[in-house]
């Protein structure tokens, strides 16, 4: 059978020239008039990308001509394969080879918009995105930690979609949202009549994330006897949903998350020791927001544009407001933030948000970091000295050149005083 297909743009030019690498009679061409009548009379059958054009098909004559609906490679081969009805071994490659092709151009695609959620240039934001750069493309189970609000959820999302899963479910749960008995029954299934209210079978999320990712947030809150059941998935590969006796075999890469301290919990016998380290296999650490101060002005920026999009009104953050921002410690992270920048922006009046619309726990918090906390009733000069350069470089996130401008000093000058006094930011996490 000889194929002519008419507007299939690059696509059609390269399924032509792989269909005859297999032996078929298959050509490409534009929609040009003058192209079409040279090669209808070869074709025993026309394929025509659309079929809108009236002059198009008259000039395709009395061939059999059939229209394709013009889609994703993987729709438009099989409308080709199933009108040219080549049912060899070559059709059956070639559908492989574009289903292939297919799912490698998504996931190409995945990676130019990977992390697009995840907003950060400084490096420790960017020492994750390597991390998880590196450990996407396997079946490693990965524990993130990370405070509440810094993101552990879109690093589970950024893992998924650059994995072979990608075409898969992205299922996920928070452990220490549900009742213990509820939480076993979302997580295995259960089966009807096992307790009062299971009037059917219910897959449990282990198998509506069947060949995808399953994202356990907060797995720190689960009790024992949903550990016991969780080290079972990851031994042995199976759940036995709610009142079942069978086991159920299941093909779920696993990522947990937790803001817990889970090796405290495990010397304290709230957390098996063998589920925790099935688990910690891979970790991956969020820094808070505090500890990376030089990201702040990049999300305002965002959650700015944002609220922009959204009320359709521009907005702008003073210099005043935005360095009240880049102080503040952040115990919500970046949540909190965004929090705060959607309240000001409906309650503040004109196009820039000033220090006045912003909440009094961050206009206050400067003020009080700036004071010397004296220990003792008498201090030295030295000690004094030492304390407030303790006090600057916190508040400004150890950028010793800002630290230096509000000091009033060199930043060889600020360079010697900390080495003086023995000064890192390491030592002075736990103060």
């Amino acid at each position: 059978m000889r194929v002519l297909l008419i507007g299939f743009g690059a696509f059609g030019l390269w399924f032509a020239r792989t269909m005859c690498e297999l032996g078929h009679e298959i050509i490409a061409i534009e929609r040009d008039g003058d192209l079409v009548d040279r090669y209808a009379d070869w074709a025993s059958r026309v394929i025509v990308g659309d079929a809108t054009d009236p002059a198009l098909l008259e000039r395709a004559g009395a061939r059999e001509v059939d229209a394709a609906v013009i889609g994703t490679a993987e729709a438009l081969s099989t409308t080709i394969l199933a009108t040219v009805s080549l049912r060899d071994l070559g059709v059956r490659q070639i559908y492989a080879k574009v289903r292939s092709e297919n799912l490698f151009l998504k996931k190409q695609l995945k990676k130019k918009d990977d992390f697009k959620e995840i907003i950060g240039k400084s490096e420790e934001i960017q020492s994750v995105f390597n991390l998880v750069n590196k450990v996407a493309d396997t079946d490693s189970t990965i524990l993130v930690y990370g405070e509440s609000g810094t993101g552990k959820e879109l690093i589970a999302k950024a893992i998924h979609y650059r994995s072979s899963r990608a075409n898969n479910p992205f299922v996920s749960i928070n452990c220490g949202a549900l009742p213990e008995n509820l939480l076993e029954s979302e997580l295995f299934g259960h089966v009807k009549g096992s307790f009062t209210g299971a009037i059917r079978d219910k897959e449990g999320m282990f198998k509506v994330a069947s060949s995808g990712t399953f994202f356990l947030d907060e797995v720190g809150e689960t009790s024992l006897a949903i550990q016991v059941k969780l080290l079972r998935v990851l031994q042995e590969r199976e759940i036995i949903p709610v009142g079942g006796t069978a086991p159920i075999k299941v093909d779920v890469r696993l990522v947990a998350a937790t803001n817990a301290d889970l090796e405290k919990a495990v010397k304290e016998e709230r957390f098996r020791a063998d589920l925790y380290y099935r688990l910690n296999v891979i970790p991956i650490l969020i820094p808070p927001l505090r500890d990376r101060r030089d990201d702040i002005a990049l999300l305002v920026d965002h959650f700015l544009r944002l609220a922009s999009e959204r009320s359709g009104k521009r907005r702008a953050m003073s210099r005043e407001a935005m360095e009240l921002l880049s102080n503040y410690d952040w115990p919500g992270n970046v949540r909190e933030l965004e929090n705060i920048l959607e309240r000001a922006c409906i309650l503040q009046d004109g196009d820039e948000i000033q220090v006045e619309d912003l909440p009094e726990k961050v206009r206050h918090h400067s003020h009080e970091r700036r004071k010397v906390v004296m220990q003792e009733t008498q201090m030295t000069l030295d000690e004094l000295e030492k304390e407030y350069l303790i006090s600057v470089l916190e508040e400004t996130g150890w950028q010793k050149k800002k630290a230096s401008s509000i000091l009033g000093i060199n930043a060889s000058t600020l360079y010697r005083k900390i080495q003086r006094y023995g000064l890192s930011q390491e030592m002075l996490k736990d103060r």
